[in-house]
């Protein structure tokens, strides 16, 4: 969504160059400054990639070994700045197949150390197809331990789930946050099951 926000913003500002008001700003300007097109403009865009893709591709000839990093829940990216196209399923074959793609695309075939991944069970294995070791994340796999431990303790659970009840009446009670005095709320966010807390 992030992704499609920022799109459509680069699209807008590449259409500000036809703007009526932005070329009687150039024309107070610049007298004589004829404007480029949206189009002259996207094609410049297009080659800046193309070329800076070539030159990254041309450095990576030297590179001996490469290892590479997934999220499996959005998108493949490589550290070589490539996001894969999303399969339609996430199965690990078809996974499998855009990192072969992707690796062989930017010449990297030969040279896949690691597969580093957050060990959703879809992408454990998908290094194997570029020869390439699995390495689950450390910090994920620290975060799954310190789950199923937090999760082992019904104290905690219960300590938790009232914290959660709680910081939700405030964030949504505009009358209990008045009332109260309670400034907090507005540092309190939650973000895919995560819950942070700023007072």
């Amino acid at each position: 969504m992030r992704r499609e926000i920022i799109k459509d913003k680069i699209v807008e500002l590449i259409a500000l160059v036809e703007a009526g008001a932005f070329k009687a700003l150039l024309k107070c300007l610049v007298p004589g400054y004829v404007t480029l097109t949206r189009k002259t403009i996207s094609n410049r865009i297009k080659l800046l990639y193309e070329n800076k893709k070539e030159e990254i591709r041309e450095s990576l000839v030297s590179v001996q070994h490469a290892s590479y990093t997934t999220d499996c829940r959005t998108r493949i990216v490589l550290g070589v700045g490539e996001e894969a196209d999303q399969p339609q399923r996430h199965t690990t074959e078809a996974l499998q197949n855009q990192l072969e793609r992707v690796v062989e695309n930017w010449g990297l075939r030969r040279k896949s150390v690691a597969m580093v991944h957050d060990n959703v069970a879809n992408i454990c294995w998908i290094g194997e197809g570029i020869d390439a070791a699995n390495v689950g994340c450390a910090a994920h796999t620290l975060q799954l331990g310190v789950n199923t431990a937090l999760d082992s303790a019904p104290l905690i659970q219960t300590l938790s789930a009232a914290a959660s009840r709680l910081v939700g009446h405030f964030k949504h009670s505009a009358v209990a946050t008045k009332a109260d005095g309670y400034r907090g709320t507005q540092a309190c966010t939650v973000d895919e099951g995560t819950m942070e807390l700023n007072l």
